[in-house]
């Protein structure tokens, strides 16, 4: 269903913007029988590889925070609220700033930045040779806090054309996303996503506790550090291509475990999940009224708020 409503919103996506096309349009230059080569040089050229990239964002984003929130047994542990969104940010907001730097350069900083934050909050998390818990949530956040401090200083600091574009780097948004986005992103998802496939089992015995885990034959840490270094470079590939994108990490796997109704831990249903709430994201920022047009990271940001309020009335442990 995930699957199927992601597909039907891609088609909406493909034909919404300036010029508009019908879903036949959409799915007849798709198999490449149009009639119209407007239509399919444009969905083809300049939608298809903004809609790959939303998928493939949404998709690590979701799949990140079904590990995260494992991790740390928290329904509010994803990147954006432990602070590796806000490391990426501050590498990309440093090579805007202070070297002026392309795309490229932005993506490869907050990559290493995100990777970075990661180790760093993974070293002052450690207690007893352990990671996880709610230590590893109120470290991310702390941490966070220090960088989101560093990157307004950035900003205050640097030139105004600079920091006019960082601030819209760090709005997360899609446009403009072309081949040479999507392809790293393809190449990191699909190199990552084994691992975490192989270590899924692993990890579901996890949550019922290090002792009984270890002894149905799981090393504990090996397992939670392959994991979470797993969900780091998946967080970092998501920023690399859009910038930051709040809500999805928190949300996806949260909803995909209501929608599933399963136990187990929502990696390709939270994936699925994350696909499908960026996409109606982006297609809620397209069409929004008054010819708004937001970046898809507002538009994340608004809905996350929408949600984090409902969870925190819905569990009354939080």
């Amino acid at each position: 269903m995930l699957a199927l409503t992601g597909f039907a919103v891609g088609v909406l996506l493909l034909g919404t913007g300036t010029l508009h096309f019908s879903p036949s349009e959409v799915i007849d230059s798709l198999l490449g029988v149009g009639s119209n080569p407007t239509a399919e040089r444009i969905i083809l050229r300049v939608r298809l590889p903004r809609l790959a990239t939303a998928i493939l964002v949404g998709a690590a984003l979701g799949m990140a925070g079904a590990i995260f929130q494992s991790l740390s047994r928290n329904a509010l542990g994803s990147p954006d609220i432990i602070g590796f969104t806000t490391g990426a940010a501050t590498g990309a907001i440093l090579q805007i700033v202070l070297f002026d730097a392309g795309p490229l350069g932005v993506s490869l900083a907050a990559f290493a930045s995100c990777i970075a934050t990661a180790v760093a909050v993974l070293l002052l998390s450690m207690k007893h040779g352990a990671t996880g818990g709610y230590r590893l949530v109120l470290v991310g956040v702390g941490t966070g806090a220090i960088l989101s401090g560093v990157n307004t200083l950035l900003l205050v600091k640097g030139g105004l054309d600079q920091a006019a574009a960082a601030q819209l780097w760090l709005a997360g948004s899609l446009n403009t996303r072309t081949w040479a986005h999507v392809i790293p992103a393809a190449i990191g998802f699909a190199a990552i996503v084994p691992i975490v496939v192989l270590n899924a089992r692993q990890m579901t015995l996890l949550e019922m506790g290090d002792d009984i885990a270890s002894q149905l034959g799981v090393v504990p840490e090996r397992t939670r550090l392959t994991m979470l270094m797993a969900a780091v470079g998946l967080t970092a590939i998501a920023t690399a291509a859009a910038g930051p994108i709040a809500f999805v990490a928190l949300a996806g796997p949260q909803l995909a475990r209501r929608l599933t109704s399963s136990p187990g831990l929502p990696l390709m249903s939270g994936a699925l999940m994350g696909a499908v709430l960026l996409l109606l994201a982006d297609l809620i920022s397209q069409r929004a009224p008054f010819h708004v047009n937001m970046p898809v990271g507002l538009t994340t940001g608004m809905l996350g708020g929408f949600y984090l309020l409902w969870l925190l009335t819905r569990k009354r442990t939080v």
